[in-house]
């Protein structure tokens, strides 16, 4: 019976994951020679490292179709890339550009990204009307895909065979890799 009830929950506690998340960004920003720039980035490779720790500690089972820790940590490792690649296009943009993105102002930028294609607006607010609307179009868009492909995870909760599971774990990570592909697209659209 204590398997049913187990594979019925998240295999992650909401509270626990939010006091690591303080836990680690707090810690980024102590690291003063790391550089508040690269907060965002350090703090979210952090949680994922955090998570993977987590899933082989608990001994998640990757053939289970059910959310937690491995969805977690691969999704927060390609957020971590998202948001590094982000505060370098920034930091290209203000070379080849000659403007001059604050510091803070890439900050929002790197967390922005997981938004997907909504970073476009934060990168640059006065873009207009027709780009905005596009990029909610794409975000909606992405949002679906990223849904149906975390679907199985959500509804079928069990061990399936190793095929079945490596197609679903593909379209996750297929489906996290557009979301902030279309978050990269949309930045470029808007500080071109």
């Amino acid at each position: 019976m204590a398997s049913a009830t187990s594979s019925s929950r998240f295999q992650f506690s909401l509270a626990g994951l939010l006091l690591a998340m303080l836990l680690v960004g707090a810690a980024c920003l102590a690291f003063r020679w790391l550089g508040t720039l690269w907060s965002v980035p350090l703090s979210l490779a952090s949680l994922s490292i955090v998570n993977l720790l987590l899933a082989v500690r608990r001994g998640s089972d990757w053939r289970m179709l059910k959310l937690g820790h491995w969805h977690l940590a691969l999704w927060l490792a390609v957020a971590s890339t998202a948001s590094a690649l982000a505060i370098r296009g920034c930091e290209s943009y203000n070379e080849v550009a000659g403007t001059d993105k604050t510091p803070w102002h890439m900050i929002q930028i790197s967390a922005a990204v997981l938004t997907g294609p909504m970073v476009g607006p934060v990168a640059n607010s006065g873009a207009g009307a027709p780009a905005i609307a596009m990029a909610w179009q794409w975000s909606a868009i992405l949002l679906v895909i990223l849904l149906v492909a975390t679907s199985p995870f959500l509804f079928v909760r069990r061990q399936v065979p190793v095929i079945l599971a490596l197609l679903c774990w593909a379209t996750f990570l297929g489906a996290t890799v557009l979301w902030f592909f279309g978050a990269m697209i949309s930045m470029g659209v808007f500080l071109s």
